[in-house]
């Protein structure tokens, strides 16, 4: 997050995964370790049932919960959090991902973490290295900047050659990588 700007809190969409724990009178009444948010925008939980979700932050669903928990338990606590695996097949960043493609050994989608802090070398790892055929010189990454698509080299052999760090460059959400 560069100075000046806001970090905003990721609003919750279909295939997001939550942790919900609901405790009342120092009992846990809820312990939901993985609840996938549906293609409808709800989670399902029990004794509420469905809730609709799609579009609200972690603290507007904590407050909603805890509401809708004080029907049935007595001062209800409400704890609701993200769950992010990057080896659960289809699960979604709230931070977003990165594509990236070419001679990865597993190209795809790679997911921000919560750190959203993702170099180009962590997403090369994450995608279980470089392919033997892969070339150091000439990765590319396409970004969007203010409406305007950007394409620029990077030449992680330079980094490995004389260790400039201005190849470890931070990666943002949407950005393509393509590793000939």
């Amino acid at each position: 997050i560069r100075s000046g700007e806001i970090a905003k809190e990721p609003l919750l969409k279909a295939g997001f995964m939550l942790r919900v724990v609901v405790l009342a009178s120092g009992k846990t009444e809820v312990d939901e370790a993985e609840k996938r948010v549906a293609p409808s925008g709800t989670i399902t939980l029990p004794l509420v049932g469905t809730v609709p979700v799609d579009g609200l932050t972690i603290r507007q669903l904590s407050d909603k919960l805890k509401e809708l928990y004080s029907v049935y338990l007595r001062d209800p606590m409400v704890d609701v959090d993200f769950v992010l695996k990057s080896d659960t097949a289809g699960s979604i960043s709230p931070w977003g991902y990165v594509s990236l493609m070419g001679r990865v050994k597993k190209p795809g989608r790679i997911n921000i973490p919560p750190t959203r802090d993702l170099t180009l070398s962590m997403a090369i790892q994450l995608a279980e290295g470089l392919d033997s055929s892969a070339k150091l010189t000439g990765i590319k990454i396409t970004r969007e900047i203010a409406g305007k698509v950007e394409q620029f080299e990077v030449n992680l052999q330079s980094v490995v050659d004389k260790g400039e760090l201005y190849s470890y460059i931070k990666l943002r959400p949407g950005d393509v990588v393509y590793v000939p």
